[in-house]
């Protein structure tokens, strides 16, 4: 998860550095966004916890795409009257389980739109994990979503992770969490 994390976080340093060059006005003044993405980029502090300090987030925030004027979100105009995912927990807890062991769990998904929902793919972190998925959710209605994992016998804490792929254009790839502790068996 920390890999993932770090890797999200210079994913959106490099685009906000990207999209602060793209940015600037036609006078060629520049703006606080540019010296906050070159502060970003350049690793200076900006009040803001970064993805190795303690107090960093845990659930990254994500990136909307901008119309063509840099204004708002350019999706939600487009997701008005389509499917729309929801997924009320981003983690889901297994607890502390016995290596070896295979668990089962199971989530709610929503569509929160007015068309269907329609999963394409549920991927899943590791060859450990397996998934049952609903095809299609209907406007206004919410099914579930299964992971079994094999608790195998490293023991510690886990987190693996599972990308929910949709037709929701809002949010075509969510992820959720599967947290675990495995305990080793006294012999």
């Amino acid at each position: 998860m920390i890999y993932e994390t770090k890797k999200l976080y210079l994913l959106f340093i490099l685009m906000a550095a990207l999209t602060s060059a793209c940015s600037v006005p036609p006078d060629g003044s520049s703006s606080s966004a540019d010296s906050n993405a070159a502060q970003a980029a350049s690793g200076a502090q900006t009040g803001t916890p970064s993805a190795t300090s303690p107090t960093a987030q845990k659930d990254p925030v994500p990136l909307t795409p901008k119309d063509a004027a840099g204004q708002g979100d350019a999706g939600a105009a487009k997701n008005e009257d389509g499917p729309k995912i929801v997924v009320p927990v981003k983690r889901v807890e297994f607890g502390e389980q016995l290596e070896g062991k295979t668990v089962t769990r199971s989530f709610i998904v929503k569509n929160k739109g007015k068309k269907p929902l329609e999963i394409t793919a549920v991927d899943a972190s590791c060859g450990c994990t397996t998934v049952d998925f609903p095809k299609t959710i209907a406007p206004g209605r919410e099914k579930s979503i299964t992971v079994k994992v094999n608790i195998g016998n490293v023991a510690g804490e886990h987190v693996k992770t599972v990308t929910i792929k949709s037709n929701d254009p809002g949010n075509p790839a969510f992820i959720v969490e599967l947290a675990f502790t495995t305990k080793k068996m006294t012999r």
